[in-house]
């Protein structure tokens, strides 16, 4: 009799662990999915934010600015100053879809044209304090550096 409900009770621990078991699993996987959808959620917000500055102030884009800027970055001007933040923006912005796609060139390319977000702007990429500074990862530079060698 002892044996038997000794087997109850492991059988019932069993049940009640694997139930324990299971339910763990398909919440860590509703929160991976709805994770996964809120970080999307939250780069297609950042995109349009980025579409709206260049709305706003479309001189961040033209080529002629970008030369000019290149020449005269050390200028105090409230253009040049206001390039260099957007490229800050732009290329955190730009690591954050790195990190999302898992540096997938093909799966990034299907959510933004990678050239037409940053090609413009290699030299403000290459600038020594840039390429030293510790807010992107080896991982990311190294990237960005391939993109731009192509």
């Amino acid at each position: 009799m002892r044996t038997q409900k000794a087997r109850s009770l492991s059988r019932d621990a069993l049940i009640a662990i694997a139930t324990a078991v299971l339910t763990s699993a398909i919440s860590y996987y509703i929160f991976l999915k709805q994770h996964n959808t809120d970080e999307k959620f939250r780069l297609n917000q950042n995109l349009n934010k980025l579409l709206d500055i260049d709305l706003q102030y479309p001189f961040l884009e033209d080529s002629a600015f970008v030369g000019w800027w290149d020449k005269n970055k050390e200028s105090n001007k409230d253009s040049a100053l206001r390039y260099g933040y957007y490229c800050i923006y732009l290329f955190n912005f730009f690591q954050d879809v790195c990190e999302y796609y898992d540096y997938n060139e093909e799966e990034m390319a299907k959510f933004m044209d990678i050239d037409d977000l940053i090609g413009l702007h290699k030299s403000w990429w290459q600038l020594p304090e840039n390429q030293t500074s510790e807010a992107y990862d080896l991982r990311f530079k190294k990237f960005v550096d391939a993109l731009y060698k192509q």
